[in-house]
């Protein structure tokens, strides 16, 4: 699947229709589909197709009754719309354009038009203007920007045509700011449940190399199969915390991901970090530690926990203090949302643009009944965001580069572990 994410008057259907008629004329046995919400929409794309390719077209074998375009080498192309789901299903197609799909429905979606491409392992374009952070739309646009495998996105404002910049440039003054970055800007904008809507004030410099004499500190979100392991390292600027360095890998055995941890984390001073230690941390941070980093193990539990989570919280209290520190889902991102409503943190801008940024745009907050604070993500990730926040809990001293082995001090490169 691939995702144009594209502001208005971008051109979407420009492309879109040379994008068909570049496949129908390399392939004509292979049926497409074009999926827009109405039928007028449809028609929109039916009168661009003829008015660059006309020439090209089959006068008989085309039905606008049907609506269906048919060239003369015999490539068809079917014009179907969400607001007829039954219409879309019974044929295969090789090739599916979906126009504005922000207004489709995830149903029609999922249930009609998905399963049209299985015969011929058929490819998918969906493009669109933006429409908030939920939806099935989002929910793609996430995995792609992840880079699950065969996910592709791009994101492109209106200026891109350079015939409405002009107007673009006249309406920026005269839209609110979230309507204008939605329309124009093709930004997943956020809303008033934003937990983090300082965030564009944190948005500033580059990553850095590292630098003698300054003290670094790093965060760890451990992850083995479907999610990511991220490793954020910032730098302490007086008050403000700076990140300089961000990495993110998966499907790696635990050996092979504590050696690159190490090798990452080593010459930004072994920063002191904070690992979530999970279900499977404990482990993995007796690796680290051998390995010569600093960690600190800390668990994240359910921040909002009933009457009976609050009991078992205190039956294991004793030994929950044995395994390390622990701190609420709802504290850590609570005190994240803090340091950045005074914008006590400063992200670079190619993270901000990158995975990161779109993790901390996809959170929202609410209240329950009770008026307890949720965090929740309309992604698929936020490995990026718990990362980060990890980075900026408290570690305790220790020792650069030292190990305990036995009643033995001994330093340790951690190049020599694995």
């Amino acid at each position: 699947m691939t995702l144009g994410v594209l502001g208005r008057r971008w051109g979407k259907t420009f492309f879109g229709v040379h994008y068909c008629f570049d496949h129908m004329a390399r392939f004509p046995d292979v049926p497409l589909a074009w999926v827009t919400p109405t039928y007028d929409i449809g028609r929109i794309a039916w009168d661009e197709f003829e008015q660059r390719f006309g020439p090209a077209i089959h006068p008989k074998r085309t039905n606008k009754n049907e609506h269906i375009i048919t060239l003369k080498n015999g490539a068809r192309l079917f014009f179907r719309s969400a607001t007829n789901p039954v219409s879309i299903r019974g044929r295969g197609y090789g090739g599916m354009i979906v126009d504005e799909g922000e207004w489709i429905s995830k149903e029609t979606f999922e249930g009609s038009m998905v399963p049209t491409l299985a015969d011929r392992n058929g490819w998918l374009l969906v493009t669109t203007t933006p429409r908030g952070r939920r939806g099935w739309v989002y929910e793609e646009y996430q995995r792609a920007i992840h880079n699950e495998p065969g996910y592709a996105a791009l994101r492109r404002p209106s200026t891109d045509n350079e015939r409405v910049r002009a107007y673009v440039a006249f309406r920026r003054d005269k839209m609110s700011p979230l309507a204008f970055r939605q329309e124009f800007g093709a930004e997943f904008t956020e809303d008033e449940s934003d937990p983090f809507g300082n965030w564009p004030a944190c948005i500033a410099g580059e990553l850095e190399e590292p630098k003698p004499g300054v003290e670094y500190r790093a965060g760890i979100d451990l992850a083995k199969y479907r999610d990511w392991t991220v490793l954020v390292i910032t730098r302490l600027e007086g008050d403000v915390r700076r990140i300089v360095f961000m990495a993110r890998f998966h499907r790696l055995d635990w050996p092979e991901q504590v050696a690159r941890l190490a090798r990452m984390v080593m010459p930004y001073g072994n920063a002191e970090a904070v690992v979530d230690q999970g279900e499977v941390g404990d482990a993995v941070i007796s690796m680290m530690r051998v390995a010569g980093m600093r960690v600190d193990g800390m668990r994240i539990t359910d921040g909002n926990a009933g009457p009976e989570g609050k009991a078992k919280s205190k039956a294991q209290k004793e030994r929950q203090k044995q395994k390390g520190r622990t701190i609420g889902r709802t504290a850590l991102l609570d005190h994240l949302a803090a340091e950045i409503s005074q914008a006590r943190v400063k992200c670079p801008v190619a993270l901000d643009r990158g995975v990161l940024g779109e993790e901390m745009r996809s959170f929202m907050v609410d209240l329950d009944s009770r008026g307890r604070t949720h965090y929740e993500t309309r992604g698929e990730f936020d490995d990026c965001v718990f990362a980060f926040a990890l980075s900026l809990q408290a570690v305790p001293d220790r020792k650069a580069g030292t190990v305990v082995v036995g009643k033995v001090e001994r330093v340790v490169d951690p190049l020599d572990v694995f």
